[in-house]
């Protein structure tokens, strides 16, 4: 993993990246392309973004807060880009399934792998980084919860500290949903109804050991960089919220018609 003058090289994205944290001690990157491109700084500006109400976010020190201030897309690929205006509601809706750059502290034993995704950032912390998926579950003002997909590094819930009871099987439409289980799995306790991904496009697939973790929603903020993956099928969706509901104790709340 090579560095310069305190950046460091990602050789998927072939760029220099450097992460920081902001004002509120959020982890935040930024790509050497976004700050010395002139072509990208002389994008237009979006009118409004959607942000959290400053007395919420002061009570959620884990929000995953947007960017706004580095620019409106991800500048290697478009396909990352914040949502603005009447589109921010019409894009985070739940079921809503999307893609983004993730950075958190990074813990012992990905520090131990010494992964490329990891750099040191100010103060000396090292950070950890990484494009994740997510899926919809509550829409707030400004911010949604959203349930992570994961391959735990295509072992699925036979990982070590897993909890399959929490998990559900994802695919995507037209692929036979019982052949994404691991041998054991279903045994093991994955039992919940696998969930169907209707994908955006035909280019979008999900590896047949990704699984959604209902009992570890994140809450996003509405102007992140996100790229759009898809939406939980219809005949999906009522069960993917109840069993997020029943795994976090929550009040079930009938699906808007």
């Amino acid at each position: 993993m090579a560095s310069k003058n305190g950046w460091t090289w990602d050789p998927a994205r072939q760029d220099y990246y450097y992460v920081t944290r902001d004002s509120y001690g959020q982890l935040t990157c930024s790509v050497s392309r976004t700050i010395n491109s002139p072509q990208l700084s002389s994008r237009r500006t979006p009118r409004r973004a959607m942000s959290t109400p400053s007395e919420v976010r002061a009570q959620m020190p884990h929000l995953i807060q947007g960017t706004p201030e580095n620019g409106w897309y991800e500048t290697l690929d478009a396909s990352y880009r914040m949502r603005t205006g009447a589109e921010i509601y019409q894009f985070f809706r739940l079921g809503k399934v999307f893609a983004m750059l993730h950075i958190q502290a990074a813990s012992l034993n990905a520090l131990q792998s010494m992964s490329d995704n990891i750099t040191v950032v100010k103060y000396g912390e090292h950070a950890f980084s990484q494009i994740r998926r997510f899926i919809v579950v509550e829409v707030r003002r400004g911010f949604v919860y959203a349930c992570p997909i994961t391959t735990y590094s295509g072992r699925g819930c036979l990982k070590a500290g897993c909890e399959p009871s929490e998990h559900s099987v994802v695919y995507v439409r037209g692929y036979e949903p019982n052949s994404c289980y691991l041998p054991g799995e279903y045994e093991a306790g994955l039992i919940k109804k696998p969930i169907c991904i209707i994908p955006a496009n035909g280019s979008i697939g999900i590896q047949t050991a990704s699984r959604v973790h209902y009992c570890k929603a994140y809450p996003i903020e509405m102007n992140v960089k996100v790229k759009n993956i898809g939406d939980v099928a219809p005949d999906d969706l009522s069960d993917f919220i109840r069993y997020y509901q029943e795994m976090n104790g929550l009040t079930p709340v009938p699906l808007p018609v």
